[in-house]
């Protein structure tokens, strides 16, 4: 049994060696583990790896202490005697509390007379965060009243009193449930004259809240200190740091060890570098410490592409596993329910297994494809039933998507009410949300040595606890579905979901873990002003100035913490380096970390290498990983069966760019973009391609009359439009359709002008039927496909004319689009002859665009004039094309400027900047 003296005992356990390997020789040569004595560590790991430490020791069996971390140390010191109300039911009952006050009464904190239910929410909110902070200084809202009535014209004190009586309020509802709330009981137990004395060692614990230390008061207690004795007098009698001492104390560190880099994603690859020079050591030697949290996936990212792992010790927000981000788009459908919010939940994967599991259509499998469509065509904002392609029957993207919709409220059965936002107790959402994750995950069988699986579980356990605090016994608010999510999700905000150690996985560590890190070698990435110190960290009750005024901790603490963590790990026995970055990822300017500066005889040289990042960026190429000139691959051209048929307009993309081709007519890659609430170009021009074509079939064009002609256009747009786009289209479309029926008023002045001249529509989107329509290569048949806008003849010439609409742009000459500097960069023209010949038109047919512009006053015909010659020429050039499909000579780039973004970026554009080309 280790003996403690009666007061607190102060054990400097030096910096010359891991401090957590002081600690477990320390326990071992005084005396064997004790049961019942409290060990308590900054964070869960170095307890762990303290244990490991002295059972690796041991000559036999022990019996180990109880590790603990000073957020569980309050509950172990000052048990609560009465159930503890979970995080659900002490924000509901907050909620409650708040509900009980008049928009009148409520002023003084809210600004308004009158608060709406999401104001009311939302000040709940700040009351529950100002609670448990004050909490942890051992005090109620009452508790400073006193203190601010004998303040001189303090401005407030109505928003305090306020405050008080809503956390008696609070304090009532939870008791007449049988509750407590865990820190406010604390502070009743800490005056009770029953508390038990129990055996605590601290073990490199900088910083402990005021209730924890009045706790202690009735406790024997060593704290065994990271830091020499010469460093005595910066730590006070529990061996917590003196926030005077530490706020001044200078930070000796080799300017060599300080490199200042780039964005977040510049930093990770610092720091992957810097790891990844140390080839005489193994994983376990180096950790990476994390100033910056965020940059936690950019780092992963970085380490995979340089062949290694890096393994976040503290685990992964609840709210980034894939499972926090499914209750994420499950809340934000319930609140504003529309075809984006299903879209966007359908599209996650989980959802995508359940609903393409045993049992569903076979038609579910392509139901992203047909979103996009539905989305692009359609423009689809809200659950009605998708209609299309003018018919009084749905496409089959729209009856994929039906039946998406009719399967999305089957998942979500019992989450949804008559209009979505039924409530219930708060309560009663317990079930409805388990069944809706039993019928997404209940068909999975998870793996245990699989990684994503493993995380999974470890998300779904935390879900499991978070819905039986949801089941409790608590304020019977009623809420809606979606606030009852909103409240599970809440509750889960700090929840860190433990993520499985891969081998030879580099630790990334917290900065507060850091000072009881073993590992020699230490890497700290994000070492910037905000992120250390941590300072601003205050509310709208708990402002900075009310903490100075009141003497509650504040940034002050933080700040000289965070000077005793960087001069601890820089001192000791480790080699380490520091990486501060330059912008963040957004490019906007950022400040390295104050502390980097203290030292005076320092201050030029290190501002100097902030200010000149030609400095650092020259240290990290010639220090890059594997001498790699790309980190993104393209994909590659696999084998392919033999085409045989082409449509006319790919052969732009081959004479383009031979690998675009191939990911968009071999690979049958089809890009995207999402709709934005209106008629991007080629929707609108799709749209007035079936105008047209509807003229043609059964308008009344060849009487010639205008007028006719202009109201048969606008009948027609405005049924197509009702279609396509429902009753209430985005105000958007709206305008664009108003637009629309403009053009089209000068569309049939065009039309009967083009009839006067003589000349008859004779097919209008026509189409080939397959093998029909060829291009002689060598001998063998090319089959061509393809759709021309119109074919018109001539009544008295007998001459055909072949015409391609172009839709919102200015008049365009034919030949400025098909060629470049005398070179063919495009032969949909030309090609038109070859498609057009099953219909038995002999001579030369006259090619022309016909561009209805927006913006212009007329619509104009251009004729292609382009000689036998050049179409001969033409022709030859598709028959290039054709000889290199066949050959599958699809490796070559070529020129991606105007490709869609997505195939830009398969092909590696704006991947490999200034470091080399694809290959």
């Amino acid at each position: 049994m280790i003996e403690f003296d009666p007061v607190p005992r102060r054990v400097f356990l030096g910096l010359g060696h891991p401090p957590l390997l002081a600690a477990a020789r320390w326990l071992r040569e005084t005396s064997p583990p004790d049961p019942e004595l409290l060990v308590v560590t900054p964070g869960a790991r170095a307890g762990r790896v303290l244990l490991a430490m002295l059972a690796s020791e041991a000559q036999s069996v022990i019996t180990p202490p109880i590790l603990l971390t000073p957020g569980a140390l309050r509950e172990a010191l000052l048990p609560p005697i009465r159930p503890k109300a979970g995080g659900i039911a002490r924000t509901v009952a907050w909620m409650e509390a708040v509900d009980a006050f008049s928009d009148i009464e409520l002023e003084p904190l809210t600004g308004r007379s009158e608060a709406s239910r999401r104001v009311r929410n939302s000040m709940a909110r700040l009351l529950s965060s100002a609670s448990e902070d004050l909490a942890g200084e051992a005090m109620r809202f009452a508790d400073l009243l006193p203190r601010l009535r004998i303040l001189p014209s303090f401005p407030d004190l109505d928003r305090w009193e306020l405050a008080a009586r809503i956390q008696d309020r609070y304090e009532s509802t939870l008791g007449h449930v049988g509750l407590v709330d865990g820190a406010l009981h604390a502070i009743d137990r800490l005056n009770s004259a029953d508390l038990a004395g129990r055996h605590v060692l601290l073990v490199g614990t900088a910083t402990l809240r005021p209730v924890i230390r009045r706790a202690l008061a009735g406790s024997r207690v060593t704290s065994l200190i990271a830091a020499p004795q010469e460093a005595a007098s910066g730590f006070d009698e529990l061996g917590c740091i003196d926030v005077d001492f530490w706020m001044s104390a200078p930070i000796p560190i080799d300017t060599s060890r300080i490199r200042f880099v780039g964005s977040p994603r510049e930093q990770a690859e610092a720091a992957i570098t810097s790891a990844a020079v140390l080839d005489d050591r193994s994983a376990c030697d180096v950790s990476i410490g994390l100033a910056d949290p965020s940059i936690t996936d950019a780092l992963e990212r970085s380490a995979s592409r340089a062949g290694l792992r890096v393994h976040p010790a503290a685990g992964r927000s609840f709210g980034s596993t894939r499972l926090g981000k499914l209750l994420q788009l499950l809340i934000a459908h319930l609140n504003r329910p529309g075809f984006d919010s299903l879209s966007a939940l359908a599209r996650h994967p989980d959802v995508e297994a359940a609903l393409v599991g045993d049992g569903r259509p076979h038609e579910l499998e392509w139901w992203v494809t047909a979103l996009d469509v539905v989305a692009q065509r359609h423009l689809a904002t809200s659950l009605e039933p998708v209609w299309g392609d003018g018919t009084d029957e749905p496409s089959s993207s729209g009856r994929a998507v039906n039946r998406l919709m009719r399967s999305i409220e089957e998942l979500l059965h019992g989450l949804l009410g008559e209009d979505g936002r039924d409530s219930a107790p708060v309560q009663r959402w317990a079930q409805p949300i388990g069944s809706f994750l039993t019928r997404v995950y209940g068909h999975r069988l998870l793996a245990p040595g699989n990684e994503d699986d493993r995380l999974l579980l470890g998300a779904a356990q935390a879900v499991g606890d978070a819905l039986a605090d949801l089941a409790r016994h608590g304020p019977a608010r009623s809420v809606s579905s979606a606030e009852a999510l909103e409240l599970l999700v809440e509750s889960l905000q700090s929840v860190s979901v433990p993520v499985p150690t891969p081998p030879e996985a580099i630790e990334a560590l917290g900065w507060l873990e850091l000072t009881l890190d073993s590992a020699p070698d230490l890497v700290v990435v994000g070492l910037n002003e905000g992120r250390i110190p941590r300072i601003g960290q205050s509310d709208a009750l708990l402002t900075p100035s009310v903490r100075s005024t009141l003497g509650l901790q504040d940034d002050r603490l933080i700040e000289a913490r965070d000077a005793y963590v960087l001069w601890s790990i820089t001192q000791g026995y480790r080699r380490v380096t520091l990486i501060a970055g330059r912008t963040d990822a957004q490019g906007a300017p950022t400040l390295p970390s104050r502390l980097l500066f203290r030292e005076e005889k320092e201050l030029t040289r290190r501002a100097r290498l902030y200010l000149d990042p030609s400095r650092s960026r020259e240290k990290l190429r010639s220090a890059h990983l594997h001498g790699q000139t790309s980190d993104f691959p393209i994909a590659r051209v696999h084998e392919c069966p033999a085409i045989t048929t082409m449509s006319v307009t790919s052969f732009a993309d081959y004479l383009r760019s031979p690998y675009l081709f191939y990911l968009r007519h071999v690979r049958g890659l089809l890009p995207f973009e999402p709709p934005e609430g209106q008629l991007d170009p080629p929707a609108r021009g799709s749209l007035v391609h079936e105008l047209l074509e509807a003229l043609g079939r059964r308008g009344p064009w060849a009487g010639g009359h205008p007028g006719e002609i202009e109201e048969f256009l606008h009948d027609e747009l405005s049924s197509l439009a009702l279609r396509r786009f429902g009753q209430t289209p985005p105000p958007a479309v709206v305008v664009q359709l108003l637009g629309l029926h403009r053009e089209l008023s000068r569309f049939a002045a065009w039309q009967s002008a083009r009839t006067a001249l003589g000349w008859r529509i004779i097919e209008v989107e026509w189409r080939p039927e397959r093998g029909a329509a060829s291009l002689d290569v060598e001998g063998s048949r090319q089959w061509l496909t393809g759709t021309i806008d119109r074919i018109e003849r001539h009544e008295t010439r007998g001459t055909y004319a072949i015409l391609d609409f172009k839709t919102g742009t200015r008049p365009t000459n034919p030949d400025n689009v098909h060629r470049r500097a005398g070179r063919w960069v495009s032969l949909q023209l030309p090609l038109y002859r070859h498609l057009a010949a099953p219909l038995g038109i002999g001579e030369e047919p006259l090619l022309a665009f016909v561009c209805a512009g927006s913006a212009d006053e007329q619509i104009d015909t251009v004729d292609a004039e382009w000689t036998p010659r050049e179409l001969a020429a033409a022709d030859e050039a598709a028959r290039a094309v054709v000889r290199g499909v066949r050959e599958h000579q699809f490796s070559e780039i070529g020129d991606l400027s105007a490709a869609p973004d997505v195939f830009r970026w398969l092909a590696g554009d704006g991947f490999l900047s200034s470091r080399g080309g694809a290959t």
